[in-house]
């Protein structure tokens, strides 16, 4: 079974293109530069990778940028 993670914040920095900040503490803990994360939107849903654009382990917190289509 997939786990769920909270979107903390999400903000639009242009026109489809979003940042989101996720409460994940395990992998803002572990997170290095150049790994990704895989979403999917629900059970069905098609799975897709992000980059790991910025984490914070204090805040236990990872940051995701993306374009929606």
């Amino acid at each position: 079974m997939a786990q769920k993670f909270r979107i903390l914040r999400k903000d639009a920095l242009a026109p489809g293109i979003k940042r989101i900040v996720v409460s994940a503490p395990l992998i803002a803990r572990k997170a290095h530069a150049g790994q990704f994360v895989i979403l999917r939107i629900d059970e069905r849903g098609e799975r897709f990778p992000l980059t790991l654009v910025d984490w914070n382990p204090e805040e236990c917190s990872i940051v995701l940028i993306f374009q929606e289509v």
